[in-house]
C-alpha cells in the first residue's frame, strides 16, 4: 500500500509537470523568465504559509537527525534546475533541452541509486532504462548534438533535478510542509539574484485580472507538485522514481493538444508511449516484489 502511494503522487507530479509548460507560454506574454519563476514559487509560499499557520505546524526546521549535506542539496537543487532549464530553452529548441535534462537525470540517478544508496539494480530495471532512453530518443528527434552552453545547461537541469531527489531521501523524516517551506524560499532567493545578474526585464505588459488568476493557479500547481515530490522521493528508489516523472512528457502531449491545440508528431506519440511502458514495466514488477 505504501510503495503505491508513492508511486501515485509520482506520477500525480508528473501530470502536475505537464502543466507548466502552458501557464508558462499564457505568462511569457506579461512577465520575464525569472519573473515567472519567482512569481511560480512566491504564490505557492503563500499559500504553504497559510496551510501551516492553520494546522499550527512549525516554521522551524528540526534536522538535528537529518544529513546537512541533504538539505543543502535539496534546497540548491530545485532553483539550480529550473533557473538552468529557462537558460537552455532559450539557446535550443525546447525538446533537446528536455531530452539532455532527462539523459543526465536518468542516468546520474542510477548511478547515484547504486552506489550511493545501494539501491539493487536488476534486469527489470535495466530493461526499463533502455526502454525510457529510447522513447526519450525518439520523443526528442531531432536533437541538436553539437556541444554548446545550451547543451551544457540542459544536462545541468537534470543534475539539479537529481541533486534535490538525493537530498530528499538523504533527509528522511523531516516534515514536509517545513521543508518545502524552505525549498520555495532558497528558490525565491536564488531568482531574484538571477533576475538582478541577467538583468531581465520583469513585467512586459500591465497583468489583467486573468492573469491574476493565473498566477494563482500556478502557485497552487507548484504547492501540490513540491508535495507529491516530497513525499512520492521519500525511502522511494530514485531511479525508479526518475522515470515515473519522465512520464510528464507524455502528459504534456494530452495538456498541449487540449489547451494550446499544438498537434503532436508521431514521433512524439511513439516516444511518449515507450516511456510509459518503461514506467508500467518497472512499477509493475517492484509493486509485485512489494506484495512478496
Amino acid at each position: 500500500m505504501e510503495y503505491r502511494k508513492k508511486f501515485l503522487s509520482l506520477l500525480g507530479a508528473a501530470a502536475l509537470f505537464s502543466t507548466l509548460g502552458v501557464f508558462v507560454r499564457y505568462l511569457s506574454n506579461y512577465f520575464g523568465d525569472t519573473s515567472i519563476v519567482f512569481l511560480r514559487y512566491f504564490c505557492s509560499i503563500l499559500l504553504l504559509t497559510v496551510v501551516m499557520k492553520a494546522r499550527k505546524i512549525s516554521f522551524n526546521l528540526d534536522w538535528s537527525n537529518s544529513s546537512k549535506l541533504g538539505l543543502v542539496m535539496f534546497l540548491l537543487g530545485t532553483p539550480i534546475s529550473t533557473l538552468a532549464f529557462t537558460l537552455s530553452v532559450l539557446m535550443i529548441k525546447v525538446t533537446s533541452t528536455v531530452f539532455y535534462l532527462y539523459v543526465a537525470s536518468f542516468f546520474a540517478s542510477f548511478l547515484i541509486g547504486k552506489f550511493f544508496f545501494h539501491e539493487r539494480v536488476t534486469k527489470v530495471k535495466v530493461i526499463g532504462l533502455l526502454i525510457a532512453f529510447t522513447g526519450l530518443m525518439i520523443f526528442s528527434y531531432p536533437i541538436d548534438t553539437a556541444l554548446n552552453i545550451g547543451v551544457i545547461l540542459g544536462m545541468i537541469s537534470g543534475l539539479g533535478d537529481t541533486v534535490l531527489y538525493t537530498g530528499r531521501k538523504m533527509l528522511g523524516k523531516v516534515n514536509g510542509f517545513t521543508l518545502q517551506y524552505y525549498q520555495h524560499a532558497s528558490s525565491i532567493a536564488v531568482t531574484l539574484i538571477a533576475a538582478m545578474v541577467f538583468g531581465e526585464t520583469l513585467v512586459h505588459n500591465t497583468p489583467t485580472l486573468s492573469t491574476l488568476v493565473v498566477i494563482v493557479t500556478l502557485g497552487v500547481v507548484q504547492f501540490l507538485l513540491s508535495a507529491s515530490l516530497i513525499y512520492g522521493f521519500d525511502k522511494f528508489p530514485i531511479n525508479q522514481g526518475t522515470i515515473i516523472v519522465s512520464g510528464e512528457l507524455g502528459f504534456a502531449l494530452i495538456v498541449n493538444s487540449l489547451v494550446l491545440h499544438e498537434v503532436p508528431t508521431n514521433n512524439e506519440w511513439v516516444g511518449a508511449a515507450l516511456m510509459f511502458l518503461a514506467i508500467f514495466i518497472v512499477n509493475y514488477w517492484s509493486s509485485e516484489k512489494a506484495k512478496e
